[in-house]
């Protein structure tokens, strides 16, 4: 059986469920796990076998989903009636003690907010499924348990930043709701480590030391946040939003995703995306570097000290700088580029190479002490200036 006909087959057979999302979710599983055994070295045919008969596939889906609708009815109805309520799991840590937090290998949405008290609160509902544990009491991991299908990992790369994620399990991928919360206290110096297959990183109005983000399959959201070092987020599949964010240096990856921008200060911003679409608004920093294999890139209010890098391969570039930078350097294969520099062209010397469009630089830019390089193989550049 080709993957054409297997994915045809799993939508016809889920087709009852009226949640179409759910069953997108579904069918880009399969199909992922299928390119991924392809590119392990199978045929198209023996890696559609080895999912196993489809029908098979297809009766275990829909009693996961039977399950949970049932189970979603019988706890709305114990709420109703005062009945038994789900056992929360809660951890409670000094964090002077426990130092860094690791999320690591699970299938469920993780949220990072402020702690009402002084300690650091790890919560999570009890389903068996994860286990936590302390190390040398300074290092705290919550994980997959035993009794989760785990289905392997995988790499990915992303302009030489590399990634080794797990892959999405499909007792995760079908369980809904799924979620771990962790308080933090104002000012707590902890640094947080997140690593899943499968749900999206939420973290709101927290103050830590660093924060390093893996996803798979599910996307980034940051606001308010202070970190005394690094934020790092990477997702293979998801879009990354940061507003009112500062820390020492933010890297942010995204294999299939959007990135924005909002509020942003560090020192250095790095952003890689292999296909998606960066909105860059009111960001303050020494260094801006954004490499994008195919998307526009559209950068205003920008206070760059040292230097602006824009690397696209196919995409239009708009940028708009709020005060000079030393060195501005933009180079893309197929694209337009629109360029507002901040004060008279006397300050900057502007270079521009075009194989196949035009190109417009207004008034004198030569001879100044900031430098400006634009390339493009195929598009316009246009150069100006404000006040």
């Amino acid at each position: 059986m080709s993957k054409a006909e297997f994915l045809d087959k799993l939508c016809q057979g889920l087709r009852f469920q009226t949640d179409p999302d759910e069953i997108r979710k579904v069918v880009s599983f399969y199909d992922q796990s299928i390119e991924d055994r392809m590119e392990d070295g199978m045929s198209e045919e023996d890696a559609v076998a080895a999912l196993g008969p489809i029908d098979s596939i297809i009766r275990e889906i829909r009693e996961v989903w039977a399950q949970e609708a049932a189970g979603r009815t019988r706890d709305s109805r114990e709420a109703a009636g005062g009945g038994e309520e789900s056992e929360t799991v809660r951890w409670d840590f000094d964090p002077a003690v426990a130092r860094r937090f690791e999320i690591f290998d699970i299938s469920a949405d993780v949220r990072l907010s402020p702690s009402p008290d002084g300690l650091v609160h790890l919560e999570y509902e009890e389903s068996g499924r994860w286990s936590c544990e302390v190390t040398d009491g300074s290092v705290v991991t919550i994980r997959r348990g035993p009794g989760a299908r785990g289905q392997g990992r995988f790499d990915f790369d992303i302009f030489g930043m590399k990634f080794t994620l797990p892959k999405p399990d499909l007792d995760g991928l079908l369980r809904k709701g799924a979620c771990v919360s962790l308080l933090l206290p104002a000012f707590s110096p902890v640094e947080v480590g997140v690593n899943t297959p499968f749900g999206d990183l939420t973290a709101e109005r927290v103050k830590l030391t660093s924060l390093s983000v893996k996803l798979a399959n599910g996307g980034v959201q940051l606001r308010e946040i202070d970190a005394e070092e690094k934020i790092g987020a990477a997702t293979a599949n998801g879009d990354v939003s940061v507003e009112r964010v500062s820390a020492a240096d933010i890297v942010l990856s995204a294999a299939s995703g959007d990135v924005e921008l909002r509020e942003v200060s560090a020192g250095g911003i790095c952003l890689n995306i292999a296909s998606g679409d960066v909105d860059a608004r009111t960001i303050s920093c020494v260094s801006f570097d954004v490499k994008t294999a195919s998307g526009d890139v559209d950068v205003e209010d920008v206070d760059i000290s040292e230097k602006l890098s824009v690397i696209t391969v196919s995409g239009d570039m708009d940028l708009k700088l709020r005060h000079p930078c030393r060195c501005v350097e933009l180079d893309t294969t197929s694209g337009d580029v629109d360029l507002e520099l901040p004060g008279p062209g006397s300050l900057y010397t502007v270079v521009t190479r075009t194989y196949t469009g035009r190109t417009n630089v207004e008034g004198n830019a030569s001879g100044g002490p900031d430098l400006v390089r634009v390339k493009t193989l195929s598009g316009d550049v246009d150069v100006s200036f404000r006040g």
